[in-house]
């Protein structure tokens, strides 16, 4: 290991490391990964593990709760940014567009938009022209008046 993996490992802590940032590791998600991998408890529905989905849902109010959300907010926990973006995109299209006007629906993104949001559009079945990139200001904000004239 010493001498076979550990010198090709990538270095985060370089100073000219630019590639994703993973999340930190402390003792908690070790346990709670340990936790996961024992119980095997597949969340992918409150049929298949009611007492997962029970947590999930308490932590999630308590959480709302802590932000001073009221009590009609809610959410899920999913696996990570990309997963995150493709879920409020279905719920937002899902919310403003019924089935038929899936083909003529626009979404403007600024050029600073993560990448995970237009692949999540092509995923949802969104052509490229229906995805138009507005500029943004010199404060990371979307321009306005370029968005008036998309």
């Amino acid at each position: 290991m010493r001498k076979n993996v550990y010198p090709h490992q990538t270095f985060m802590q370089h100073p000219r490391f630019f590639a994703l940032v993973p999340g930190p590791m402390s003792l908690y998600s070790w346990l709670g990964d340990i936790m996961t991998s024992a119980y095997n408890t597949h969340a992918g529905s409150w049929m298949l593990s009611s007492s997962a989905s029970l947590l999930e849902g308490e932590v999630i109010r308590w959480m709302c709760d802590q932000a001073g959300y009221p009590n009609t907010a809610g959410g899920l926990f999913l696996s990570g940014g990309s997963l995150s973006n493709l879920t409020a995109l279905a719920a937002a299209r899902n919310a403003k567009l019924s089935e038929q006007e899936y083909a003529i629906g626009t979404a403007y993104v600024s050029d600073q938009t993560h990448s995970s949001v237009a692949k999540g559009l092509r995923i949802l079945g969104f052509r490229s022209d229906q995805i138009r990139k507005v500029p943004s200001d010199t404060n990371f904000r979307m321009d306005v008046s370029a968005l008036e004239k998309n």
